[in-house]
């Protein structure tokens, strides 16, 4: 946010992060870090968004110890449908055992 001229505020974003990275990850490096996450993880990704990254399932087919699931809807799933992602999300916690 920044002070509009006019009053007010308006929205403003980093141009540069509409480029690519000039950091890529190889997939030894993903699946490294993949290999060092020691918790529960449920991952949701969305039709018409990561789901479309070339790879991304080979990926998370190599780490079976990860839940995840595809749901139909775009990037921005999580506000235009809060209550489904909220009921995967309570689902994934009830599995989960809670230490005493």
């Amino acid at each position: 946010m920044q002070d509009h001229p006019r009053g007010g505020y308006c929205w403003r974003s980093d141009p540069r992060l509409t480029l690519s990275s000039a950091f890529k990850l190889t997939e030894g490096h993903i699946d490294a870090f993949l290999d060092a996450v020691d918790l529960p993880v449920k991952i949701l990704l969305f039709s018409e968004g990561f789901a479309r990254y070339p790879g991304i399932e080979a990926i998370l087919q190599r780490h079976p110890r990860f839940i995840w699931r595809v749901l139909e809807g775009g990037h921005h799933l999580h506000m235009e449908a809060p209550e489904r992602i909220a009921a995967e999300i309570e689902a994934f916690l009830q599995l989960q055992e809670i230490p005493s």
